[in-house]
């Protein structure tokens, strides 16, 4: 046997202990607007190291043929996306007025969105993956779900939102006066009973990067008959930067990364900070969002609050650079926000909001604080124990940078990657597949 024949046999003979992985996600790189199509990515990337990977989402809509999925390749990983075909795009499109009977019959159509069944159908029945692993989907559609039930493909899916449970995802709305919603309101509890009976008996395991946003769906009746998974997210590993490193050391410099958005509760921190009179303070506010303006002018009169606007998720590292340590300011039930993650990798420790699952995250007093949500004073107080540790030397910050790098080692790719593919080849096991 020569050695072309032996290596293209050896070749098959690995590829066939391969796993074949689909990642669907309603948005993936380089339509980014939050963490979930980040970790997305991530995800794919990972395991594209040791398995065969494709990407199913959707696209912006150019012509006709927008409609048709149209594949590409990019480091390694086939990528189908496609528009799918509904009364507008939630992403895609200029934010505009949509009267709220629109907003209804959209929601119907994404519910079951035949379109997105017959695409999906076809690249599945063409690829022939091992595993389904579902990220968000609104925009793209459940009606996927009925297509892995129909081929009997197993079906992984992580929440990173409440999608399921509010059409707003995050249970803050207009209607509750951006008040945590507690008692749903009648449709509200309607468009969640439809897609409890769309989803509840199709994937087979559950995962949530934190207890809480599980607990939060068993609460309202979600997922009886599946197998729920605590696993977190993860971030890239990094080498710990020397607090020598940092270019002005006579500044203390803050950190808020994320969207301008009343849930993120910015303008909590911008008026916390306002009230903080000391000359050596910096506030970065790193992010885009509907409220991008109305902070902006909050801010206008304080030099020491510096706007920078969207920035690529590969840029971002200059301002963990620099940072002293991070806010995250939110009012609304958090999932596990990548950002802390990020901020403890490079060493940056994290004041955190008391609510959803960011008290999972952060360890009080040891990685940094956390505040209770909302509350302007609270948080002002905790920047306050930076700012007179700051006067003294940093020696508090300092520790707390060393723990927020050590509470980032459980979060790295090589921590995390083992429990998903574990989950993975469990299911694959059932079915009488052994790939290992």
């Amino acid at each position: 046997m020569d050695n072309t024949l032996r290596n293209l046999i050896m070749k098959k003979i690995l590829e066939s202990d391969k796993m074949k992985i689909c990642i669907i996600s309603n948005l993936y790189n380089p339509y980014i607007i939050g963490g979930a199509e980040i970790n997305a990515e991530r995800l794919a990337k990972a395991l594209s190291k040791e398995n065969e990977i494709l990407v199913i989402t959707a696209s912006p809509f150019n012509n006709l043929l927008s409609l048709v999925p149209e594949r590409e390749i990019k480091e390694g990983i086939k990528i189908y996306r496609f528009y799918p075909l509904n009364l507008y795009s939630g992403y895609f499109t200029k934010r505009r007025k949509i009267f709220p009977i629109v907003k209804v019959i959209w929601h119907i159509i994404d519910l079951c969105n035949f379109h997105t069944f017959l695409v999906a159908l076809y690249i599945l029945k063409k690829e022939k993956p091992d595993i389904i692993h579902t990220n968000n989907l609104d925009g793209l559609s459940f009606s996927i779900f009925w297509t892995a039930k129909l081929l009997k493909i197993p079906l992984v899916h992580t929440l990173h939102d409440y999608h399921l449970l509010c059409p707003y995802a995050n249970l803050l709305c207009p209607y509750t006066k951006f008040s945590i919603c507690k008692n749903r309101l009648f449709p509200c509890k309607i468009f969640s009973f439809l897609k409890k009976k769309i989803v509840d008996s199709i994937p087979k395991v559950i995962i949530g990067p934190s207890k809480f946003i599980i607990d939060i769906h068993e609460k309202y009746g979600f997922f009886r008959r599946c197998i729920k998974k605590t696993i977190p997210y993860f971030v890239r590993f990094r080498v710990k930067q020397k607090e020598s490193n940092k270019k002005d050391k006579n500044i203390l410099n803050i950190l808020y990364a994320g969207r301008l958005s009343k849930e993120k509760g910015v303008n909590i921190l911008v008026e916390a900070f306002k009230e903080l009179k000391e000359d050596f303070l910096r506030l970065h506010v790193v992010g885009d969002g509907n409220q991008k303006d109305s902070l902006e002018k909050l801010g206008r009169t304080n030099e020491r609050i510096i706007f920078y606007g969207r920035v690529l998720p590969d840029e971002i590292e200059k301002f963990y650079h620099i940072a002293d340590f991070l806010v995250c300011s939110s009012i609304w039930y958090e999932n596990f926000p990548t950002v802390v993650l990020e901020a403890f990798s490079f060493g940056v420790p994290v004041i955190g909001a008391k609510i959803g699952g960011i008290p999972e995250q952060i360890i009080d007093g040891y990685n940094g604080f956390l505040f209770e949500y909302g509350d302007k004073e609270d948080l002002k107080e905790k920047i306050k124990i930076f700012i007179e540790d700051f006067k003294k030397g940093k020696r508090l910050l300092k520790t707390f940078s060393m723990n927020a790098y050590t509470s980032s080692k459980k979060y790295s790719e090589k921590s995390v990657i083992p429990d998903i593919v574990n989950i993975y080849q469990s299911l694959l096991e059932k079915k009488g597949i052994n790939k290992k």
